[in-house]
C-alpha cells in the first residue's frame, strides 16, 4: 500500500465526490473536499501540505486541466491527477498533470497511480 496522503479530491457531483472521499479514506488517507476549481485553489493557498490533488476534468467554471494549469503557474508542486470520461486526453499533452485516471476507475487503478507518483 503507498503512504497514507493528504489529498485533495475536486469534484462538482456530489454522490462521486462522497463516494470517491470514501474510498480514499477508508485506505488511510486523509481527505480534503472542493467542489469547484475556485474553492480547491483557496484551499490550497490556506493548506502547505496537501500531498496531492484529484481533480474531475469536466466542472462548471473552470476544468480540472485550468485547475492544474492555474496551481502550476502559481509554483505550486503538488501532483495533479485528472479524472475524466474522456478517454482522449492525454497526460503528456498538459504538463501540469502528473496523471490522468479515466471514469469509472477502481481503488487498484488509483493506488497504482499514487504508487508511480510516490514509489
Amino acid at each position: 500500500m503507498t503512504e497514507q496522503l493528504k489529498i485533495l479530491v475536486v469534484e462538482d457531483d456530489y454522490l462521486v465526490l462522497l463516494g470517491t472521499v470514501s474510498m480514499l479514506s477508508s485506505s488511510g488517507h486523509t481527505v480534503l473536499q472542493a467542489t469547484s476549481g475556485p474553492e480547491a485553489l483557496g484551499i490550497m493557498r490556506e493548506t502547505a501540505d496537501i500531498d496531492v490533488v484529484l481533480t474531475d476534468q469536466k466542472m462548471p467554471d473552470m476544468t480540472g486541466i485550468e485547475l492544474a494549469e492555474l496551481l502550476h503557474e502559481q509554483g505550486s508542486q503538488v501532483p495533479v491527477i485528472l479524472v475524466t470520461g474522456y478517454s482522449d486526453i492525454a497526460e503528456e499533452e498538459h504538463p501540469a498533470i502528473a496523471a490522468c485516471l479515466v471514469k469509472p476507475y477502481s481503488s487498484k487503478a488509483l493506488n497504482d497511480v499514487f504508487a508511480r507518483l510516490f514509489g
